[in-house]
């Protein structure tokens, strides 16, 4: 039996899995409590549409890469330029890829060093993962001025204070795939450590797509790795440390102009390295008016790039974080967070710093209506300050339905590269010393319902956003500000639990883009959803199917992608408590789609991994 046919029958074999239970998973009955607000606010009091990720939503999609799972929440869309190391940007509510913030442990990470100071999500596992927040729309107020189009938070795991436990995996499969992670954690009553690595290998499939004539496979290699601990020191204080860092390789195809999507086969390749900590400082808590939070952090991404065996381009880039964050409470109603933050980031020779002030204050108004409002100043060392706000409130009308809303800002100063890039072939000898911050205006509104009476979660979000000042680059001017964009959508959750050992995972989200000559956005579909179906309970065996849906997409070209649809089905079987044996199908029924115009993505393809607690 194939590794395809191994794993689709046993995740249809849930289906005579029944076993007894309440038909509720416990988790979903729990209050989140999220980081993304930087004030410990519920899902229900944060006035915003936040998707949260936990470890068992990571776990049950098996897939190693982060951005599978992101993929699958609503207002989000993934490009990706080619399987196993292509390019992948992460696009919220349709904002630019370099507009999305990605935090890891409260320490922004984004790539100081690329064009627009994005972040390639391509790389990113799921090891040592604990939560995953997803905050749309502009959030600079809450996390700076890189935060325009929204924020990617994660949060990896604490440390456990007994003992020494742990996990070891293996995976294998299609595309000699190889996979294995390892997860050493221990600790006692006065503190504890986590240590955490994993590699992946892959001969992978072309980047250029196959069916246009590309024949030769991409491979990617990765390694990343967590260390992570944390001490008491008494008296109300707490010491956490963190690094982490990965290294990959990434084969990758030539540009060619006259190809479909300008790529065909080519022996190029990437190789990028990226390390970072910090240390914090936590000061009172539980008992005490104000806790108080210091933060060193320091974040270093490289990347060389290798044509023909040469190296042709090489670039580093790094940022350190000064911050000192106080949250407490003023009486019964009101509780406070104030920030102080000091960035500096650098490109080779080439420097800025950020100096920035944030306050957000929330107010009960009633036992029902939670208001929270925040302000925050960004003086740049290049552009001088700038000021942003943010407002957000919560009803909730009944004990099942809550009313929320928010209305914000965004601002986003050009990166170090767009000031110091001379466009030498466009007959400029100097760069744009005209260039204006990138600024952003989004509002939403929305619902959320959770009956006691009845098993089913919907939750529902209408928005719009305005970006003005966007900078973009022409081969006559190089960087300037020439764009307006404005957009509208809808978002809508849904989760049913029609029998005790199945749960309905569905999300839908419609997006309206449009420029300032009135043009779509390129690669934004306007409609998109996903569907899961869940099979779990008492028993040893449990399984998912997952189908993601992508409508139609504009290319740079001016052409239409078609729509496509794909399924994956995933397997679980613990034989003891200790020992897991997984599998996975992708692309079940071998559906041949691009996300991006010229690059191929898998067909079906199988996998099976064991893991062993300890």
């Amino acid at each position: 039996m194939g590794l395809s046919a191994w794993a689709l029958s046993g995740a249809l074999a849930v289906v005579g899995n029944q076993p007894q239970g309440d038909g509720r998973d416990q988790a979903e009955e729990d209050i989140i409590i999220v980081d993304g607000t930087r004030l410990p606010q519920s899902l229900a009091e944060t006035g915003t549409a936040i998707s949260v990720l936990d470890r068992t939503d990571l776990e049950r999609r098996q897939s190693p890469f982060l951005v599978e799972a992101l993929a699958a929440q609503p207002g989000v869309t993934v490009n990706t330029n080619g399987a196993f190391g292509g390019t992948a940007s992460v696009r919220l509510r349709g904002a630019a890829s370099a507009q999305t913030l990605l935090v890891i442990d409260g320490l922004p990470v984004n790539d100081t060093a690329a064009p627009a100071g994005g972040y390639d999500f391509s790389r990113l596992g799921t090891a040592g993962i604990k939560t995953v927040e997803v905050l749309k729309g502009p959030q600079s107020v809450l996390w700076g001025a890189d935060a325009i189009g929204g924020v990617v938070l994660v949060n990896t795991v604490t440390p456990r204070r007994e003992g020494i436990s742990g996990t070891v995996g293996a995976e294998l499969g299609s595309f000699a795939t190889r996979s294995g992670m390892v997860d050493l954690e221990l600790g006692g009553s006065s503190g504890g450590l986590a240590l955490i690595g994993n590699a992946l290998t892959t001969d992978g499939i072309s980047k250029a797509d196959e069916a246009a004539g590309n024949e030769e496979s991409d491979g990617f290699h990765r390694a990343q790795w967590l260390i992570k601990g944390d001490v008491d020191l008494g008296a109300h204080a707490t010491l956490t440390g963190s690094f982490f860092g990965s290294e990959a390789r990434t084969d990758l195809d030539r540009f060619d102009a006259s190809a479909v999507g300008s790529v065909a086969d080519g022996d190029d390749y990437d190789e990028a390295a990226e390390q970072g900590g910090q240390v914090r400082l936590n000061l009172g808590g539980d008992g005490h008016l104000f806790a108080h939070e210091f933060t060193l952090g320091t974040w270093r991404l490289s990347r060389d790039s290798f044509s023909g065996g040469q190296l042709s381009f090489s670039t580093e880039g790094e940022r350190q974080l000064y911050r000192y964050l106080g949250k407490g409470k003023l009486g019964q109603r009101n509780r406070i967070a104030l920030g102080v933050e000091q960035e500096k980031t650098s490109v080779e020779t080439e420097d800025a710093t950020t100096d920035s002030l944030f306050l957000l204050h929330e107010f009960r108004a009633s036992d029902r209506l939670t208001l929270t409002i925040g302000g925050r100043i960004d003086d740049d060392s290049r552009f001088g300050s700038e000021t942003t706000t943010r407002i957000a409130a919560a009803y909730d009308v009944t004990d099942a339905l809550t009313l929320r809303g928010n209305w914000g800002e965004g601002i986003k100063a050009p990166s170090v590269f767009q000031t110091t890039y001379v466009c030498t072939f466009c007959g400029l000898t100097e760069p744009n010393d005209e260039l204006r911050a990138e600024r952003a205006e989004g509002t939403e509104l929305g619902f959320d319902w959770d009956p006691a009476y009845f098993p089913a979660t919907l939750s529902m979000t209408v928005f719009q956003q305005s970006f003005d000042d966007l900078i973009d680059f022409t081969f006559t001017d190089g960087y300037v500000n020439i764009d307006h964009v404005e957009t509208v959508g809808g978002e809508a959750a849904v989760r049913l639990v029609p029998l005790p050992w199945l749960t309905v995972d569905g999300a839908y989200t419609f997006l309206d883009t449009e420029d300032e000559a009135g043009d779509l956005l390129i690669r934004l579909p306007r409609h998109s959803g996903d569907l899961a179906l869940i099979g779990e309970g008492t028993g040893r065996l449990s399984g998912a199917l997952f189908v993601r849906y992508n409508g139609e997409e504009q290319t740079v070209s001016g052409e239409d992608l078609p729509a496509w649809t794909r399924v994956d089905v995933t397997a679980t079987y613990a034989l003891t408590d200790d020992l897991v044996f997984y599998s996975r199908i992708e692309n079940l029924f071998d559906e041949e789609y691009q996300q991006v115009l010229g690059y191929g993505t898998p067909g079906r393809s199988g996998f099976i991994g064991v893991k062993v607690e300890y």
